[in-house]
């Protein structure tokens, strides 16, 4: 069933491309079927919507990124390990000393997207990483939403969600450290072990599930949101009512799109 897309954040949709315009370029810095984002000049990367994704809680300074929103593309892909940017590291711009790490879910509702002959996630359904909320810091994380469409015809039709959270914290050097330190001794003795910064879905998913629970985070004071009922998009930090982004449904698995099949990972722990 094809799903209905309603959300919060729609109305901060940027569309900067005409159809043709949009398909020309993909086909201009196509390899085979795939996109390559990377290698696109100022003709694609100088044409992107510039957007806020997150503001500082400790100075209010926004977080922006050039993003594509008009369709998936291999750059919108989450893994563990990328967790300096969203979209482009070098077209996007923090404006924070207190900047940890910027965690990216891909969540599709359910809907194949069938525009990308190959995609592959780590993370759908948003959830908190507990180690970069510490009680002994003041710490902080802001999350915010935006659409991707699917180029449908002559139109784009917003179909999937990118959620962010971004977490900032008065010393994020130490958080960071604590984070390698404690992956260190995880894989101490396995000569194949490389560290992830972010934890995936099957790290909480039996063990601690109340990190999908965003209320209880908000009620801890230790999540927050960008208004996306507000233009500007202020800061919000309650009341919890307020929240936009409760139950968000989803898998809470990581996933690969391949040959019309979306196949989620299973955790046995």
């Amino acid at each position: 069933m094809e799903h209905t897309y309603t959300h919060p954040a729609l109305s901060h949709l940027q569309i900067t491309f005409t159809p043709d315009e949009y398909r020309a370029i993909r086909q201009k810095y196509a390899r085979g079927p795939l996109f390559l984002p990377r290698a696109a000049g100022p003709d694609y990367w100088d044409r992107l919507p510039l957007y806020t994704v997150a503001r500082c809680p400790f100075t209010a300074h926004p977080f922006t990124a050039a993003l594509d929103t008009h369709e998936l593309t291999v750059n919108w892909q989450t893994y563990a390990n990328k967790w300096q940017h969203i979209f482009h590291e070098r077209y996007q711009q923090m404006n924070s000393p207190y900047f940890v790490a910027v965690h990216s879910f891909i969540n599709l509702h359910g809907t194949l997207p069938v525009e990308s002959s190959f995609a592959r996630n780590s993370f759908d359904v948003p959830f908190v990483l507990p180690y970069f909320l510490p009680d002994d810091m003041p710490a902080s994380a802001v999350m915010h939403s935006l659409p991707i469409c699917s180029l449908i015809g002559d139109q784009f039709i917003p179909r999937y969600t990118v959620y962010t959270i971004t977490y900032y914290a008065e010393e994020p050097h130490v958080l960071l450290d604590r984070r390698r330190a404690a992956e260190k001794k995880w894989g101490e003795g396995d000569p194949e072990y490389r560290y992830v910064m972010l934890a995936t879905p099957g790290a909480y998913r039996k063990r601690q599930p109340e990190v999908w629970d965003l209320p209880l985070w908000v009620q801890r004071q230790r999540l927050r949101w960008l208004d996306p009922s507000t233009e500007g998009l202020p800061l919000r930090a309650g009341p919890v009512e307020a929240f936009p982004y409760a139950n968000i449904a989803g898998e809470r698995r990581s996933y690969t799109v391949h040959k019309g099949k979306i196949d989620y990972q299973n955790y046995s722990w």
